[in-house]
């Protein structure tokens, strides 16, 4: 990204941000999320956090399929 790029050399968050008209919030989140997906800090990476969202969402699904068979077999007991 380049505007990471320019943080990178050495020029001030807020003068990328105001020169590229991003938020200042928004960009010093992209610097601290590149910080932690070179190893520079500790906490998930980008791959990470879209493994975790998937693992999250497929549990999710697992659970609803778990219900409905749940509920089939109560509709074969009965």
């Amino acid at each position: 990204m380049q505007a990471i790029a320019l943080v990178r050399a050495e020029k001030t968050v807020t003068a990328v941000a105001a020169l590229l008209e991003f938020s200042l919030s928004c960009l010093h989140n992209c610097v601290k999320q590149d910080d932690i997906d070179r190893g520079q800090r500790p906490d998930l990476s980008t791959i990470e956090h879209l493994e975790l969202a998937g693992a999250k969402r497929r549990i999710r699904q697992l659970e609803t399929e778990l219900e409905i068979v749940k509920q089939a077999l109560k509709l074969f007991e009965a």
